[in-house]
C-alpha cells in the first residue's frame, strides 16, 4: 500500500515508506486529483472511500491499467485522508495481487485505514504548526532588523544635533545665538530620553515588570493640560489644534478614572504626538472628551497621512510602522503605540485605531472605566522646616562617580545660590557628610563598593541626618516603581530619574531652601 499526500496544486505526493515497485511509484507520484484518476485520485477528489475490485476492468483505471497490471496490482481499496475541518489531506491505498472486492464493511481494514489517516493528519498539523511558527519567527525577525536599524537612526539623528551644536558653540562667539544654540542642545536631549524612557518601558512590560499606581485620575485635566502643552508645536506647523469636552457639565465636573496619571498622561501624550506629526500644514487635529456610559471617552482624530489597511491590522504591535523607507520625514521607533496600548489594558481600558487610508486622516479611541471617587485637591505642603534648616542657601551634597556629570550639576547647583561639595563614591560621600553637615544630600544609587541605599541607612542611623534636619533625594537611572519604593524604604525622601529634569531640580531646592 502507500500513503499519498495533495501538495499546494492539488497533485498526489508520495508519502512515508511505500511498499510498490520504484516505477509505479514514479509515475503515480504527481498525479493530478480528479472523478476518474485511479482510486486513490477518486477518493481525494470525493472525499470518500474509493474500492475497485478488478483493476483490469473498472474504468476508473483507464488510464493507469496497464502500468498497474505490469506490475501486478489488480484490486485497490482507497480511503481519503480528511480532518475533523473537512479538509482533503490525500488518501491511503491499499493493493491487492488477485481481482477481489473488499468489503467497505470490514472493521479490520477501516479501521487500519482510520489509525494510517489519523498519523497523517497528526503529521500534518504539526507540519503546519511548525511552518506558522516558523512564518511567525521569521516575520519577528524581520521587524526586530528593521527596528533595530531604525533605533540607530533615530538615536544619531538628535546625538548628531547635540555634537555639531556643541562644535558650533565652542568655536563661535555669537552671543545672539546662544539662546538658540541652548534651545537645540534642550530639545534634543530631551528626544534622547523620551526615546529611552519609551524603550524601558516596552521592556518593563514584556516582563510583566510595569507597576502603576492605582488613584482617581481626571482626564479632562490631563486633556486641556496636553493642550496648552502642544499649542505651539501645532501653530509652528499650521495645525488647526482643538479640544472638545461635551456636556459642559463633564468639563465642570470631570472625567474621573482609577489609574496612574504619568502613564496615562504618557498614553495621551502619544496620541496626539502621532496626530500632529502625522497632519501636514492646513490640516486639523481634534481632541474630544465626553462620558459614554460607564467610560470615559477620548478621541484624538486627524485629517493628516492615515493609515494603510496592511499596517492597521498591526498598528499596536511591536515595531510595527507603516513605510521605512529612506525619505521617511516622522521617524519614530514604532513601539510608542504598543506601549499605549499596553498601558491601557493595563488599566482595563481599551484603545482601538481608525483610518479610511492613506491620505484619509485617522482616528484613536481610548476607553477607560469611569469611578465614583475623586482625589484630594489640597496640594500637599511640605513639613515646617527645622531650625537647622538654612533660610537661603542649601549646603549640598552631591553624590555622583560620573564625573562630568557631577561637575556640571555642581556647578549649576552654585549658581542657584547654594554650597555644594562632591564625593565620588559612598565611603567618601560618609565621610564628607560628617565634616560638611548638610541639609541635602542628592544621592547616586549605582554606586561603587557601597551602594546608594547602604549610603541612605547609614545617614539615617544619626539623629544628626534624620528627615527633619536633612533631606534625601535619589537621582538614579533605575526608574521602576519598585526602585522608587525601594528608595523611599532606604531612608529617601524623593526619587529622581536621570537625566535629571534641571528646572525641576531647582524648583525643589528652592522651595526646600525658603
Amino acid at each position: 500500500g502507500s500513503i499519498l499526500i495533495l501538495d499546494s496544486e492539488q497533485r498526489l505526493r508520495m508519502g512515508a515508506a511505500p511498499r510498490l515497485p520504484e516505477a509505479y511509484n514514479d509515475a503515480i507520484d504527481g498525479v493530478a486529483v480528479g472523478p476518474s484518476v485511479g482510486s486513490c485520485g477518486t477518493a481525494a477528489y470525493l472525499g470518500r472511500p474509493v474500492i475497485v475490485g478488478d483493476i483490469a476492468s473498472d474504468p476508473l483505471w483507464a488510464d493507469y491499467r496497464e502500468l498497474a497490471l505490469t506490475h501486478g496490482l489488480r484490486a485497490c481499496w482507497s480511503y481519503p485522508i480528511v480532518t475533523a475541518e473537512n479538509k482533503v489531506l490525500g488518501s491511503i491505498a491499499m493493493y491487492y495481487d488477485m481481482p477481489r472486492l473488499p468489503s467497505p464493511n470490514d472493521e479490520e481494514i477501516t479501521e487500519m485505514a482510520r489509525y494510517v489517516a489519523g498519523i497523517a493528519i497528526s503529521r500534518w498539523h504539526a507540519e503546519q504548526a511548525l511552518q506558522q511558527r516558523a512564518a511567525q519567527l521569521a516575520e519577528a525577525d524581520r521587524r526586530k532588523n528593521e527596528f533595530l536599524a531604525m533605533l540607530a537612526h533615530e538615536l544619531r539623528n538628535p546625538l548628531s544635533a547635540l555634537v555639531t551644536t556643541l562644535e558650533l558653540i565652542r568655536q563661535t562667539s555669537d552671543a545672539d545665538q546662544r539662546e538658540e544654540r541652548m534651545e537645540v542642545l534642550e530639545r534634543q536631549s530631551q528626544h534622547l530620553s523620551r526615546i529611552v524612557d519609551d524603550l524601558l518601558n516596552v521592556a518593563r512590560i514584556s516582563r510583566g515588570k510595569m507597576d502603576l499606581r492605582h488613584e482617581p485620575v481626571n482626564l479632562v485635566r490631563l486633556v486641556q493640560h496636553l493642550h496648552e502643552a502642544n499649542k505651539a508645536v501645532a501653530e509652528s506647523g499650521a495645525v488647526d489644534f482643538s479640544v472638545e469636552v461635551e456636556p459642559p457639565e463633564v468639563e465642570s465636573d470631570g472625567l474621573w478614572v482609577q489609574g496612574d496619571e504619568d502613564r496615562l498622561l504618557q498614553v495621551l501624550g502619544n496620541l496626539l504626538s502621532n496626530a500632529l506629526k502625522f497632519t501636514p500644514s492646513g490640516g486639523r487635529v481634534r481632541v474630544t472628551a465626553t462620558a459614554d456610559g460607564e467610560n470615559a471617552l477620548v478621541k484624538v482624530i486627524d485629517t493628516g497621512e492615515g493609515i494603510e489597511p496592511a499596517v492597521l491590522d498591526s498598528i499596536f504591535e511591536p515595531f510595527a510602522q507603516g513605510s521605512r523607507s529612506l525619505e521617511r520625514r516622522q521617524g519614530g521607533l514604532g513601539i510608542g503605540l504598543t506601549l499605549a496600548k499596553s498601558l491601557v489594558d493595563n488599566h482595563g481600558g481599551s484603545l482601538e485605531a481608525h483610518s479610511e487610508g492613506v491620505g484619509q486622516g485617522s482616528e484613536f479611541i481610548l476607553r477607560l472605566p469611569l469611578t465614583a471617587e475623586r482625589s484630594d485637591a489640597a496640594a500637599k505642603r511640605p513639613a515646617p522646616a527645622d531650625e537647622s534648616r538654612p533660610k537661603s542657601g542649601f549646603r549640598v551634597l552631591l553624590v555622583e562617580d560620573n564625573a562630568d556629570s557631577a561637575k556640571a550639576l555642581s556647578a549649576l547647583i552654585g549658581i542657584w545660590g547654594h554650597s555644594c561639595r562632591v564625593a565620588a563614591d559612598g565611603r567618601t560621600a560618609l565621610a564628607v557628610a560628617q565634616e560638611f553637615q548638610p541639609n541635602l544630600v542628592l544621592l547616586d544609587i549605582g554606586l561603587p563598593e557601597m551602594d546608594g541605599y547602604q549610603v541612605a541607612r547609614r545617614l539615617r542611623a544619626e539623629e544628626r541626618f534624620g528627615h527633619d534636619r536633612c533631606t534625601l533625594i535619589a537621582l538614579t537611572g533605575y526608574g521602576q516603581d519598585s526602585d522608587r519604593k525601594a528608595a523611599l524604604e532606604a531612608g529617601f525622601d524623593q526619587h529622581m530619574i536621570k537625566p535629571v529634569n534641571v528646572a525641576r531640580l531647582q524648583q525643589t531646592l528652592a522651595e526646600l531652601a525658603s
